[in-house]
Order: C-alpha cells, then structure tokens, then sequence
C-alpha cells in the first residue's frame, strides 16, 4: 500500500494516444522507476533543481528595476512558478502513467503532441545543460584568478587564461556523473550539492556584508531611474544598443531582461514529472515536497538579491561571485569551488533525465538493463549530450544573454503554457471543471509567457547581436570570443567601469592599472584592445 501503482495506458480511457503511436506503447513497458524516494529525497532533488546556475545573475536582474519592482517581480515569478507546479502534481493524478511532459501531451492530446513537446523539452534542456556548463567553467575560472589576485601574474600557467580550459574541464567531470540511470542512488550526492550551495551563499554573503557598500555613482535604486543614464540600465541599451530610443524604451527593455532573468532563475517545472515518478506515495507527498522546497527557494532568492544588489546597486556585475573582487581572496577560491561543485551536480540530474527521455525513444527497452550493451549505449548517448552542450557554451560566450534567451525564448513554454494548457485539458478529459480562481492565475501565467516569448526574445537577440559587434570590433577578438584573457580582464568581464575604479581604488595593486597589463599583442608593440567607447572601462575590456 506504500507504493502507487500506475494503470497501463489501455486502463485510461481518456487519452488520445491509444494505439496510434508503437513507440508509445514500448515506452510503457520500460518508463517506469523504482519508486523508493521520499519526501526528503524528492526535498533535495527539488532544491538541486530549483537553486542553482539562476541565482548568479539575480542581483544582476535587479539592476534594471530597482527594489520595488525587483521584488514585486520576484515575488510574482515565484508564485507562478509555483501554481504551474501544482498543477503538474493534480495532472499526474488524473494521468498517473505521466513520468514526463511528453507523457501528458500523448494522453491528452495525441501522438503529434507528444513528440512536439518531447523536441520543446529537449531543446530547453539541452541550453539549460549548456548554461550549468559556462557557469562551472566561470566559477572555477574565478577560483584560479583569485588565488592569483595578489600579482595578478600567471607567469607559465598561461593555458589557464583560456575559458574554453574550464569549459572543457567542467564537461569532463560531468561525464562520470551522467552515467547515473535514476535520481535515487544519487540522493547523497544531491544533498551534498545543497550542503556545498549553502557554503557558497554563507561565505559570499558574509564577504560584501564585511566588505561594506560599493562606493559607486550608480547605487541601488527604490525605484528605476528613469532619465539617468548608466551602463547596467537604460543607456545600456539605448546608447549601445538601441541608438537614440527613449530612455523610457530603454529601461522597459530592461526589465523584460530582468524578468527573463529572474523566470530563469526560479524555474523547475521542466523535471518535475520525472521527479514524481520516484516518489513512493506522491499523491500524498509531493504537496508537501512541492511546499518546503519552494518555500526554501523563495528564501535562498531573497537572499542573493538583497545582499547583492545592496551592494553594488545598478552596477551589480552579471555572475554574482564577481562581487567578491574586493573581499579576501580565500573567499573566492572557497565559493568558486564550492559552487561549481554545487552546479555540476545539478547538471548531472537534468542530464541524468534528459538522456533517460532520449533513451526511452530510442531503445527503451535498455534504460533499465544493467548489460554491458544497454550501459554503452547510454554512455554513448551521453558523449553525445554533453558534446552537443560543450558546442553551445563555446558558441555562446556571453553568459547574462545565455541565461536571457532561456529564460525568455525556452522557459515560457516548458514553465508556463504547457503545464496550464495540459492541466486545462486534463480537467476536461475528467470530468471536472477548472475554477474561476485558476482560470484567472492560468490567463496571467500565459500573459507573462506570450510577452517573454515574442518581445523578450527579439530584446535578447538584438542584444546579443551588439554583444558581438563590441568584441568583433575589437583587437582582442580572437582571444575574446574564447575568453582568452589576463586575470584581470576576465575578472572584470563581469563588472563596468564605476566598479572597476572602485575596485581599483579599494585594492590599490598597481598590477590592476591598465598600463601596468600585458594582453595579447603589447609585447610586439601592437595597440590595447578596445571595447566600445574608450572611456566603458579603464582596463578596456566590455562591461
């Protein structure tokens, strides 16, 4: 009676699939898992999901809209987050047989659906994979630079100036991990990853409350202002961007970022059927499950915003470790670590789904075979995963508009629409009837979808399109687009020039002054890269 049995698919009479797809008939000899999870086990696999590579960027996020709007953004997110979520939970009740969201796109509207929705989910997937790798890559990269902050001098280590090392290294690692076939025999390892998330915020937030405020010309706002110009606000798309907009366009451009951000950050839904799926009794525990995890998420949110947009204000940098520039350097070696550690094991349970939905297309009849052919079989598929990923993070080189087109262009759909448009249908194919209330919540959540999906998205690719045009325009492209960098330009690839020149005035290592640096080209008398206008940055690399 512990364990929650599903029908085969002939015992629903509701769905649409019957029979007309052979695959879908395969997968349902072969979908399902060993039901042994708890509530505290689907609680860390919750919290791998749910915190993680999104939190870097939140202050970030808050640098377009300010206190208020910030946190009445966040709020809202995360509530919306939430409602979807339980509605995944009440679909999976009245479809017990759903382990993904391609099962319930089979069983409430057909064949056709489902494979629509598998090539959705995956294709979100795979870029979330390829945003957890450039996040390993950047952390452990911070790691290295801060133990060598005091000389800022890399004498015969320079491979290690290169980004594409620790791309390389952090996809590596995720190898071995990925060979995982079901989240259970992992439990430990996820609950050492939020042990390590809590180090990381602990001894970050520690380091800037120490550290006191940045002392910068652009400091945290109540509200967005408006008609000043700055680097991380309006100007920054209106000057750079945008030509001569409005600087009213400018800042709604903004915070259509911001929120693209924080839906990115919040997000979770995209696993959460195959997490249920483990669970011994989820009808009865995943409420429960659903609630202190993302109770516990709303708390760690709130947290790196606060403390990081207090800080550094409008001028908070893009990857939230940055922010430690000024604290000891122990401190970044310390969070660098921990979080890419943290981060990897995040990427090892999206993948660890992702390549059991491709198996279980492909040959579903080996996902669970412990032969030597099904384990090759999935260790190739994997190879291929992660070389598809480790492709993307090279082709992406910029990590906020990486994280911007996911959260605009990937997530809307998989977090919004597809749980409410299933849930909608779902309730019909029952019987029942969907409340006023959840029409209400289902017409909003769908509102913020629509907007992030046709004007978030053509936002991001402008934006990533002048992200280009400054570091093609510059000599120090090549090195550039691979993050081939000094360590002191790569620790402020991050930041704008009012941060720089606090740090600078706050450190007082002369090895940070612009002519005190010897990037690629100096020693044969070529001139200093230049990004944009040359007064963005006094070590001339972009904001």
């Amino acid at each position: 009676g512990d364990i929650e049995e599903h029908p085969s698919e002939d015992a629903l009479p509701n769905s649409a699939a019957e029979g007309r797809l052979p695959v879908l008939t395969r997968r349902e000899d072969f979908k399902d898992k060993e039901r042994r999870s708890g509530v505290f086990q689907v609680c860390q696999f919750n919290l791998v999901s749910m915190l993680n590579a999104g939190l870097a960027c939140l202050p970030f996020a808050f640098s377009g809209v300010g206190w208020v709007l910030g946190f009445s953004f966040l709020f809202l997110l995360w509530a919306l987050h939430c409602f979807t979520g339980v509605l995944l939970g009440r679909c999976r009740n009245i479809y017990p047989g759903a382990v993904s969201l391609a099962d319930l796109a089979a069983y409430a509207y057909g064949p056709r659906a489902m494979l629509a929705t598998f090539t959705v989910v995956t294709t979100a997937m795979v870029f979330i994979l390829a945003e957890y790798v450039v996040v390993m890559g950047y952390s452990l990269q911070i790691a290295f630079v801060m133990i060598e902050r005091p000389g800022l001098e890399l004498g015969g280590t320079a491979p290690f100036r290169c980004a594409i090392i620790y791309l390389v290294f952090a996809s590596v690692f995720l190898v071995p991990l990925a060979q995982f076939r079901t989240l259970f025999p992992s439990s430990m390892l996820f609950c050492t990853s939020n042990v390590l998330l809590v180090v990381t915020l602990g001894v970050w937030g520690v380091s800037i409350i120490t550290g006191g405020q940045m002392d910068v010309v652009n400091e945290s706002t109540v509200w967005p202002a408006l008609a000043v110009p700055h680097r991380i606000g309006a100007e920054r798309y209106t000057h750079v961007a945008k030509g001569n907009l409005p600087p009213v366009l400018g800042q709604t451009l903004n915070l259509l970022q911001s929120v693209a951000l924080m839906s990115f950050a919040l997000s979770f839904q995209i696993v959460t059927l195959e997490i249920i799926a483990e669970m011994r009794k989820p009808g009865a525990d995943y409420p429960r499950s659903l609630s202190i995890s993302a109770a516990l998420q709303l708390a760690g949110a709130l947290y790196v915003t606060a403390i990081g947009y207090w800080q550094s204000g409008n001028d908070s940098p893009t990857f939230f470790l940055a922010q430690l520039l000024t604290g000891p350097p122990w401190a970044g070696v310390v969070c660098g670590i921990c979080f890419a550690l943290s981060v990897l094991v995040a990427a090892a349970l999206k993948t660890t789904i992702l390549l059991r939905s491709l198996q279980l297309f492909i040959r579903p009849q080996s996902v669970d075979q412990p032969s030597w052919r099904a384990r090759a079989e999935w260790f190739g598929l994997s190879m291929a995963v992660i070389a598809a990923v480790f492709a993307i993070s090279i082709a992406m080189p910029f990590y906020e508009v990486l994280a911007s087109f996911i959260g605009a262009a990937c997530m809307p759909a998989v977090d919004f629409i597809l749980p409410s448009v299933f849930y909608v249908k779902a309730m019909r194919n029952s019987g029942r009837k969907v409340h006023r209330a959840e029409w209400a919540a289902i017409v909003v959540v769908n509102a913020v979808a629509f907007i992030l999906m046709t004007v978030g998205v053509v936002h991001t690719l402008t934006q990533l399109i002048a992200h280009w045009e400054r570091w093609m325009g510059s000599e120090f492209r090549k090195q550039g687009v691979l993050k081939c960098m000094t360590p002191e330009q790569f620790l402020f690839q991050f930041t704008n020039g009012q941060y720089e020149s606090v740090i600078l005035a706050r450190t007082q290592l002369e090895a940070l002054r612009p002519e005190a640096v010897g990037p690629a080209g100096a020693a044969s008398g070529e001139s200093l890269p230049i990004f944009g206008p040359s007064s963005d940055s006094p070590l001339g690399v972009p904001g």
